[in-house]
């Protein structure tokens, strides 16, 4: 029988939640898009919501709302009009003002 680790950060006590906290993270860019584009499934057809955390502002211009967060503080709360590229450059922008 497999040993699960324990998870490194707090999470609800789900281990599978580490696994989704940063889904594209280590992923090529091909394989990234099948990640993202099943979690957008997900979110339409299914009517659940994603939380993700990402670093990766394409991968972020994917969301409907984006939350920027420094230091624990929420920086910017900015909604997807549903022009990914627009949003994408929006949050560009965004980050190099911080």
């Amino acid at each position: 029988m497999r040993k699960l680790r324990k998870p490194r950060q707090k999470c609800w006590g789900l281990y599978l939640c580490t696994k989704f906290t940063q889904p594209t993270g280590n992923l090529d860019s091909k394989s990234g898009k099948i990640v993202i584009d099943a979690l957008k499934d997900i979110n339409e057809h299914m009517g659940k919501t994603i939380i993700m955390v990402t670093h990766d502002p394409q991968m972020a211009s994917y969301c409907s709302r984006l939350i920027l967060l420094k230091d624990g503080v929420i920086l910017e709360d900015l909604k997807n009009s549903g022009d990914q590229e627009l949003f994408y450059q929006e949050i560009l922008g965004k980050m190099k003002e911080l």
